[in-house]
């Protein structure tokens, strides 16, 4: 129930630039569109729990078994279920277009509808999650491990080096993006068995809520576990000129900050590179 947190003492700094932060791993990275070059980092080849970030694994396998957005799928507790279903309002039978669960599953960053859209492609969930870590191996990502689809297990674990693989190859998917790029949502489900037939929501990451940042955030994903700390992945377009990066924090140990602090790392990314 602890956050896994990497020693000062044992802490490592890549590039030239370094901000002192809580936050126990931070990657930046010039990105563009089918590369990522590392500038500066902290701790980045240290494993940690991916929490939700192994959300956009599932998301980038989905797309690559050729998801059905407008197939629907009809929720299970004896299939679906996860173990924190707090913020997702769902019943036995009710059906849900899988366009639609993608809102829930990337901007909400709910668990749920991973297993509903994981087994809408396969209803084997165990061969589907044995697929995220072959293509973890097939991109030499070899630090990298995958127990479910959703991220509750805090056996799935990566490096900050290895999942910006991950975050990147995922961002490629113009499907993908736009999802992670989209600040609300709402929908319908298609058969409603409780009266809650209405889901909406605001992404999971707060700071793209905002309008007076120096920069555009084209896509986000946020993850957070007691044993992982909280972390947010992003990309962001600076204004001036139009320059793009991936930043990703892992293992900020203040969830009060959780938000303020990424941001201001993105900050002092706009102003030093």
């Amino acid at each position: 129930g602890k956050t896994y947190l990497i020693p000062k003492k044992d802490t490592v700094y890549s590039g030239s630039k370094k901000i002192l932060t809580s936050i126990n791993t931070y990657l930046i990275a010039e990105y563009s569109g089918d590369s990522a070059v590392i500038l500066a980092g902290k701790n980045i080849d240290n494993p940690r729990p991916l929490a939700s970030f192994t959300k956009l694994m599932t998301a980038y396998r989905l797309f690559a078994e050729e998801i059905q957005l407008d197939q629907v799928t009809t929720f299970s507790g004896a299939k679906h279920l996860t173990p924190f279903n707090l913020y997702f309002k769902i019943s036995e039978g009710d059906q849900i277009r899988n366009r639609d669960l993608l809102y829930s599953f990337l901007v909400s960053s709910v668990n749920v509808p991973a297993r509903m859209l994981a087994q809408s492609v396969d209803s084997d969930e165990p061969a589907f999650i044995a697929r995220l870590n072959k293509q973890a191996r097939d991109w030499g990502l070899n630090r990298t491990y995958f127990n479910d689809v959703h991220g509750y297990d805090i056996n799935n674990q990566s490096t900050a080096r290895e999942f910006l693989t991950i975050f990147t190859k995922a961002l490629q998917h113009a499907t993908i993006k736009k999802y992670l790029g989209t600040a609300s949502y709402k929908y319908e489900e298609v058969v409603d068995t409780d009266n809650n037939k209405i889901h909406k929501d605001t992404h999971s990451n707060k700071i793209a809520l905002k309008t007076d940042l120096p920069y555009t955030i084209v896509a986000s994903k946020t993850g957070y576990l007691y044993e992982a700390g909280y972390g947010i992945a992003m990309l962001i377009e600076r204004k001036t000129d139009g320059k793009q990066f991936a930043i990703i924090t892992m293992g900020n140990p203040n969830y009060d900050n959780k938000f303020s602090e990424t941001e201001r790392v993105a900050e002092w990314v706009i102003n030093n590179f």
